[in-house]
């Protein structure tokens, strides 16, 4: 007797490669007597399973290695095969008689649920990726990690439309205040982006105007960034405009010059809260470095088409600085953001940036070294987080999830492992570079675990309450050098890594644990005090203080120090804006 129609063909039918009609047994089997042999495969129906097929195929592949190697240790040594074995079996033993709460993701939920406000829980495990509008109609983009997701910020245009300063002539016939303009540069920011301290000196004996528009227009980068720490702040937007302007011209042929532009101005753009722009120089930034083929560890001799490996040439060290400094900005503006990097870690074959100087008193010793471990830091980071949030994160089974999260701790641990002593932290140190680097550290340990807050989540919190205190400890170290030494340097992403340790200890406050939140309060004021330092040169530090009040009221937190500096970023900022125009 025929039954109901299905959509797949029988065994017999999928082998002779002929057209099934669905009925059990179908024709093509009557026809040929094989109506024992009559089968609907429906548990090999890919259409039929949870996952993607990528993931599919991810997993038979995995059990195919397997059983191979399985085979291999069967032939190859019995006694070690048996004892495998053995443990195995207790290893599922023991698993099964785990209690619920460990061994249920379900009662996991259950437990968070009763510990912190759902909100929170939500927002800060969230693997969404959000386009919205603001009231003025323009679009704005917001990814999974980037702590922005439902706020609605300021707009950017407000710093956008600030008329020239005519004391750009000031600059063009003062030799003395283009120099003292590139010793702040040196210190704010080429301590962190090694490939312009490399330039820094050779800078003072260029031409100011430059006939050469790459030179120019780096010139006028660098200009636009260090204005910022001067009494001359509204010189940064005249410089910025000029710079846009040649920005176009100077890209028909790029070179180095035009690259370590574009980096400075998607930084500065970053610093200043003009997310849109800083974007588009990341973009471009990022492009021309592929075009440039420096994310390739040999490139083509210039001027030689031929494939053959007497054509390549390996990338100089200053190369090599360059592209890992485009890297380290590219991983920065995407963790604000939350973005895709635009050069993208699997199709990078330059080897980390190794340092060269041994000299210990060399002034650029310790920027070498910090520099050189902090771009990897964040490397292994977004190629970490990259994996975690991937498109498919949803699907991901907690097993796979679980070996994602254990080779990213497993890297951060061999990174910390390999630091040199010089890049230790300790009680006494107090060199900016070095605590920036163990800051990054810290919120890079916390943007991995925060996936796996519902599945963890008492583990989470412990780590969220270690890293939260260490980081703490550092920003006030940060903060009190830029108290004590005038020239302290101010890096423009710092305003970040504060909001991330203080968006996860507003998580600890929205917890129901009464225990957790005077030290999570004292934490939080030492952030707002930071961000409201770094706020008096970077836009983005008033604008982080703007969040976390919108979180803290989004979360149903009452923080009257939070309160009071919402109030005194909205005065800043607007003694900002009008000392700009």
């Amino acid at each position: 007797m025929a039954n109901e129609s299905r959509s797949i063909a029988c065994t017999f039918c999928r082998k002779r490669k002929r057209k099934c009609d669905g009925q059990t047994p179908c024709s093509i089997c009557r026809r040929y007597n094989k109506t024992g042999a009559c089968e609907y495969p429906t548990d090999k129906d890919k259409r039929k399973w949870k996952y993607d097929s990528t993931y599919v195929d991810y997993l038979e592949l995995k059990a195919d290695i397997l059983q191979q190697f399985a085979n291999e240790l069967i032939r190859s040594d019995h006694s070690k095969a048996k004892t495998i074995n053995r443990d195995l079996i207790s290893s599922i033993m023991s698993h099964n008689t785990m209690p619920k709460a460990q061994s249920s993701n379900t009662s996991a939920e259950t437990l968070l649920k009763g510990l912190a406000d759902e909100n929170a829980i939500d927002e800060l495990v969230s693997t969404t990726w959000r386009v919205r509008q603001d009231h003025k109609g323009h679009t704005e983009f917001y990814g999974p990690i980037s702590g922005r997701q439902q706020v609605i910020e300021d707009s950017e245009e407000e710093l956008e439309n600030i008329s020239p300063n005519k004391n750009i002539d000031f600059v063009q016939s003062s030799k003395e205040f283009r120099h003292s303009l590139l010793e702040i540069f040196k210190t704010n920011f080429a301590q962190f982006f090694y490939i312009s301290l490399l330039d820094n000196e050779d800078l003072k004996n260029w031409d100011y105007p430059s006939s050469d528009i790459s030179k120019q227009f780096l010139l006028c980068a660098i200009f636009t960034y260090s204005s910022l720490f001067t009494n001359h702040r509204d010189l940064s937007f005249s410089f910025l405009q000029e710079a846009e302007v040649l920005c176009m011209k100077a890209c028909r042929n790029v070179n180095e010059y035009v690259l370590q532009g574009l980096l400075i101005l998607s930084c500065f753009e970053l610093g200043m809260g003009l997310d849109s722009n800083s974007w588009a120089f990341n973009a471009m930034t990022s492009a021309f470095t592929q075009y440039m083929k420096l994310h390739l560890e040999e490139v083509p001799t210039p001027g030689n088409n031929n494939d053959n490996n007497n054509s390549l040439i390996s990338l100089s060290p200053r190369k090599t600085s360059m592209f890992w400094s485009i890297i380290l900005q590219d991983r920065i503006i995407t963790s604000v953001l939350g973005r895709g990097c635009r050069i993208q870690y699997f199709r990078i074959k330059t080897p980390f940036y190794s340092p060269l100087l041994t000299d210990k008193s060399n002034e650029h010793y310790l920027t070498e070294l910090s520099f050189a471990y902090h771009s990897k830091l964040w490397y292994i980071h977004d190629r970490s987080i990259g994996q975690i949030y991937s498109f498919k994160a949803d699907y991901l089974h907690n097993s796979h999830r679980s070996i994602l999260m254990n080779q990213g701790m497993e890297a951060l641990d061999e990174w910390k492992a390999s630091l040199p002593l010089d890049l230790k932290l300790t009680s006494e140190t107090i060199d900016t570079r070095i605590l920036i680097v163990h800051l990054s550290f810290s919120v890079v340990y916390l943007l991995l675990h925060r996936a796996y807050l519902k599945q963890i989540p008492l583990k989470v919190i412990q780590v969220t309450i270690e890293q939260c205190t260490i980081a703490s400890n550092i920003i006030q170290r940060i903060s009190n050098n830029n108290l004590i030494f005038k020239d302290s340097p101010r890096p423009y992403f710092v305003s970040y890594l504060i909001l991330t340790c203080a968006t996860f200890d507003l998580f600890l406050l929205s917890n129901k644990d009464e225990s957790l939140k005077p030290s999570a309060l004292n934490r939080i004021q030492i952030y707002i005090d930071s961000l409201l330092d770094f706020g008096k040169i970077w836009r983005r530090g008033n604008k982080d203080i703007q969040v976390l009040g919108a979180l803290a009221k989004r979360w149903k937190l009452k923080i009257p120090y939070l309160d009071q500096a919402l109030l005194m970023v909205q005065d800043t900022d607007k003694i900002l804006y009008n000392s700009c125009k």
